[in-house]
Formats: structure tokens, sequence, C-alpha cells
């Protein structure tokens, strides 16, 4: 009779030590995780608007949903703000698993004080906590068309 116990007892231990392992495994593994691209010179096919357009697009990959509370344009040191904040963000937006990705629009008209250092923006997308995840910067030979020649 001891012997039975003594065999639930262990079986129980390992059950128990391997579903722990498993809820602090999914614990981890399950976080919201953010693709942000930061693309430039995106036209747009109506006839009428001859515009680029910036887009950042954003895709919710993890396993749980994230409240987006804004969308910037990061500026690197020694301009007079530190960034742009695109202002068709600032009502939020939920992202859950396998949602379509967002898209938000960036207007190019005005950019050219920034040619310069086009090569160190990136974007930004914050969280209602303050966490921020960050794009990819544009590889350099995808200079956009607001970037003088001698940039």
């Amino acid at each position: 009779m001891d012997t039975l116990r003594d065999i639930a007892t262990i079986i129980s231990l390992i059950l128990g030590a391997s579903g722990l392992a498993l809820s602090i495994a999914n614990y981890f593994r399950d976080k919201p995780k953010l693709l942000i691209n930061l693309q430039w010179d995106m036209s747009s096919t109506d006839i009428n608007n001859k515009d680029l357009f910036g887009v950042v697009s954003v895709a919710n990959v993890g396993r749980r949903p994230v409240f987006i509370s804004h969308v910037a344009i990061v500026l690197p040191k020694g301009y007079p703000h530190k960034t742009l904040l695109l202002t068709e963000t600032i009502y939020g937006k939920k992202l859950c698993e396998g949602d379509q990705p967002e898209r938000f629009l960036i207007n190019q008209h005005g950019l050219s004080e920034y040619s310069k250092d086009w090569h160190k923006l990136y974007a930004v997308i914050y969280d209602p906590s303050g966490k921020g995840w960050k794009s990819n910067k544009v590889a350099k030979e995808n200079k956009p068309s607001w970037v003088g020649q001698n940039a």
C-alpha cells in the first residue's frame, strides 16, 4: 500500500512541476509583439493626388492584444523637437493577435528640414503605459524624395 502511495506522490510531483514550468513558459511566450515598418515615397492611386506619403505599418504578431496609444517619428538630437506626432493616431487603436496590420500616413511636406539626418529617423509605437516599440531605420539606398541631392 505504501508503494502505491509513493508512486502516486512521485507522479503528482512530476505533473505539478511540469505544469508550473509550462505556465511560466506560456507567460514569457504570450506577450504582445509588434512589427513596425517605416517606408517613404509611397504614392496614391488617386489620379488627382500626386503627393507622396510615408507609411508606418504596424502588425501584432504576439499572442496578447495591445492598445496603440499614439505613433511618432523620432528625430535625432539637434532639432528643437524630439518627435513628430502622427495626429491621426492620438485616438488609439487596439491590435489583437491575427488582426490585419494598421497603416498610418505621414505627410512628407516640410520634412526637407530633416534631410541631412533622414537616415536616423524611425517610427515608434507607444502603448498607454508608455512602452515603445521601434521600427528599423530606413536603408540608405532607399533615400526619400524629400532629401536633397547632397544629403
